[in-house]
């Protein structure tokens, strides 16, 4: 029994503490079988520890525990040997797996080594081209800018340098001379441009010359045209006064030389001079402007010149104006309006003064002349004309016509009664006629021109806002007027197709209008592209150059 005990031990020592492989486990239930065999025949004959033995006997049984001593004894070889292979298998594989982590190592060094060469250099060719365009972009600016800022021709400043000095500088004061070289376009036309670019690059360095004992900077700012711009510390006008007469001087003496015919030319030069510190350019070409109108040498800018400028304008149009309205070139012109299907259905009204142009018969714009016979009093005049026109031609049809009227010609009584003169002689064209009141003014007081909404929409009048969208625009007065009609201002409709926000203002509106039942018209519609766009957006009458311009007649 103390063997069977031992063998035990032994063997549950090895199963627990060796991961024993199939061959080893079958190896060792032979041992055990023969261990067991040997134990039960000894057990058997009643030999044990307490027996005593003699002869023949003892031997066998000594025999028999050498057996079983010596299968223990293997038992015991075998838990070592697996423990020794156990140990040299988990550290050859860990060798394995250190050295094949190593070359896995190098192969992958290898592998990458030849790509992150050429990574490198193709990272030093990209820094070079990168700092190499980014000289060439540096180069071309610089190349541009000098294109933008310099005149090619003379080497000047230009325009452009000339309002970036104004917009861009600090400067307390502004001291700036614009010269225009007289009739330069006869020395074109006699000797050539050749000669004239000539001329200028010898004039521009005449100026160059004359700035020595000066600090202006001097542009070339179109064509025949100089600037000279200074920005002192403070500002004395007589001083500025003699630079300028100085300059005359300057040009005064300037001849150019013409070696071929050997001729010599002189020029002249008108000057405009501009100390205004807002708007120097502006002024200073004002300025220049006055001097060569009244055939001045030159002009300093005052604010007298703006109401000069105005008054010569007015009494100009004054003298127009009434000699039109004598000749009866005071006259509308027509402008179809059509429905989805583009049908005409109506006619805006437009005003237009005839004039003979070198034989030519030319149409003037009322922005031309219509504040000018507000401030000449001739705008009545003008308006009694339209209106009676326009009737006479909505006799010959039954289309509709639409007139426009602004906020203040509701407050106007000679043509609000003019207008009702001409609907009681004929009450039948009243259904044919639609007042358009131009948004173009503050609606200040609605009641009042709902009053003159009714009183013409009893006549059976149509009523219409024009150009509505921009300026005083308000959605809340037009529910407090009983419209028929509203127009969609124009700078929203041209640029429809390329502008998010007038697409956004449009569709806004007409949803607004639907709601109300007012009709929508679209102006300024001037192509295909436009119009499917307004019309897929709902808009029920069009009117523009795409379908037609202003006509004399219908």
């Amino acid at each position: 029994m103390k063997y069977i005990a031992m063998f035990k031990e032994a063997s549950n020592r090895l199963v627990s503490k060796v991961d024993l492989k199939k061959e080893t486990l079958l190896n060792l239930n032979k041992y055990k079988q023969s261990f067991l065999k040997s134990a039960k025949i000894r057990h058997s004959i009643g030999l044990n520890e307490e027996s005593g033995l003699k002869g023949k006997m003892r031997k066998f049984v000594h025999a028999s525990e050498d057996i079983l001593a010596k299968k223990l004894n293997r038992v015991d070889t075998i838990i070592a040997e697996k423990r020794a292979n156990t140990i040299l298998q988990t550290a050859m594989l860990i060798t394995f797996i250190i050295i094949s982590t190593v070359i896995s190592t190098l192969i992958i060094l290898q592998s990458i080594r030849k790509p992150l060469n050429e990574l490198e250099v193709k990272t030093e060719e990209l820094e070079y081209m990168n700092n190499s365009l980014e000289n060439i972009v540096k180069e071309r600016t610089i190349e541009l800018e000098n294109q933008l800022y310099r005149d090619s021709l003379t080497k000047l400043y230009s325009y452009h340098a000339l309002s970036s000095d104004i917009e861009t500088g600090n400067n307390i004061y502004n001291i700036i001379l614009f010269v225009d070289i007289d009739n330069f376009q006869n020395i074109n036309n006699i000797y050539g441009f050749d000669t004239g670019n000539c001329i200028l690059k010898e004039f521009a360095n005449s100026l160059i010359e004359f700035n020595k004992n000066n600090d202006y900077k001097i542009y070339r700012i179109f064509a025949d045209q100089f600037a000279l711009l200074k920005n002192p510390s403070f500002l004395d006008t007589a001083e500025c006064y003699e630079d300028l007469l100085a300059l005359k001087e300057a040009i005064r003496k300037f001849k150019f030389h013409i070696k071929s015919i050997d001729e010599n030319i002189q020029l002249d030069a008108t000057i405009g001079m501009s100390l205004d510190q807002d708007n120097p350019i502006e002024t200073a070409d004002m300025a220049l402007r006055y001097a060569k109108t009244h055939n001045l040498g030159h002009q300093v800018y005052n604010t007298m010149l703006d109401v000069q400028d105005k008054l010569e304008n007015t009494l100009k149009w004054k003298d127009k104006i009434k000699e039109a309205i004598k000749d009866d070139r005071v006259i509308p012109v027509y402008q179809p309006i059509v429905d989805r299907e583009q049908k005409i259905i109506k006619y805006e009204v437009l005003c237009r003064i005839q004039e003979n142009v070198d034989g030519k018969q030319i149409l003037i714009s009322p922005f031309e002349f219509l504040q000018e016979a507000i401030n000449t009093k001739q705008y009545n005049n003008i308006m009694k004309i339209i209106f009676k026109k326009t009737f006479d031609s909505m006799a010959t049809t039954d289309k509709l016509f639409s007139i426009n009227i602004s906020y203040s010609d509701i407050f106007n009584t000679t043509l609000t009664k003019n207008i009702e003169k001409h609907i009681k002689e004929n009450p039948k064209l009243a259904q044919q006629l639609v007042i358009e009141i131009l948004e173009t003014e503050a609606i200040e007081d609605t009641s009042l021109m709902q009053e003159f909404i009714t009183k013409f929409k009893n006549y059976g009048v149509k009523i219409a806002i024009d150009d509505f969208g921009v300026g005083h625009s308000n959605l809340s007065h037009i529910m407090d007027i009983d419209l028929d009609y509203l127009k969609i201002d124009g700078a929203f409709i041209k640029n429809i197709n390329i502008n998010k926000e007038s697409y956004a203002m449009v569709k806004a509106i007409i949803a607004f209008c639907k709601e109300l039942d007012i009709t929508v018209i679209a102006e300024y519609v001037h192509s295909k592209e436009v119009f499917d766009i307004l019309y897929e957006l709902g808009i029920d009458e069009y009117q523009g150059y795409y379908f037609s311009p202003p006509k004399i007649g219908i």
